[in-house]
Formats: C-alpha cells, structure tokens, sequence
C-alpha cells in the first residue's frame, strides 16, 4: 500500500504505521518492485533501496526480506483457465505450478518485494 501514499505523506505515514507495533511484534511490508512499470494509481516502485530509505525506522531490525511473483504468462492463462472452470481440484493444481515455478523470485524477475521487520526497541 505504499506505493499508493504520495512523497508528501510517506514518512509520516511510515512512521505512524511502525508507532502501533508492540515490543517483538512484527511488520510485514510487500510492494511492487521496479521489474514493473509503476501503473496510474501508484507513486513509485521498489526496490531494496528505496524501502530501506522510507522505512528507516531504528527500533526495528529487517528479519527478513525477500522477492515473489515471477512475471509468467503461461501462469496468467492457468489462473484464467482455473477461473472460468471453477474446479477447486484445478485450482489447487495452479496454486501447486506457482509454488513450484513462479512464487519465489530473484532481483530480475520478482514483481513482489516483501520485508518482514521486529521491533527490537
């Protein structure tokens, strides 16, 4: 959702975001990242960069920080096709193919940038 907040309100609204969590409790981020153009209702893209920069929060420690969501067009026709059957045993069997081929990603090809941040502070 950030890609959504304008320059103006993004490190307030960070900030505020990051007050609400506990001691040890956890803040999940996922953003599309530069491997797509930014659409019309989006700000900016990510990459490592950019989140670390607007996140900057020093009572926090980065646990984790992965992409997802690898560009696939043979992907897009399977959940198209699984949709209009309507087959829970189809589409667990998409679900199954993106696990194994598409969910996670590498710097080129990851559409998704997750970090997953602890208050340690």
């Amino acid at each position: 959702m950030l890609e959504h907040i304008s320059e103006d309100f993004i490190l307030s609204f960070v900030d505020e975001s990051f007050s609400k969590v506990e001691m040890g409790g956890y803040m999940i981020i996922s953003v599309p990242t530069t491997v797509e153009k930014v659409n019309k209702k989006h700000y900016r893209h990510y990459d490592e960069l950019l989140l670390e920069r607007q996140i900057n929060q020093p009572e926090f420690e980065v646990i984790g920080q992965f992409r997802i969501y690898k560009k696939s067009r043979l992907l897009e026709k399977l959940i198209k096709f699984s949709q209009k059957r309507n087959s829970k045993t189809i589409k667990r069997m998409v679900w199954n193919w993106h696990k194994n081929n598409t969910y996670y990603a590498d710097k080129n090809t990851g559409k998704h940038l997750v970090a997953i941040y602890q208050r340690t502070s």
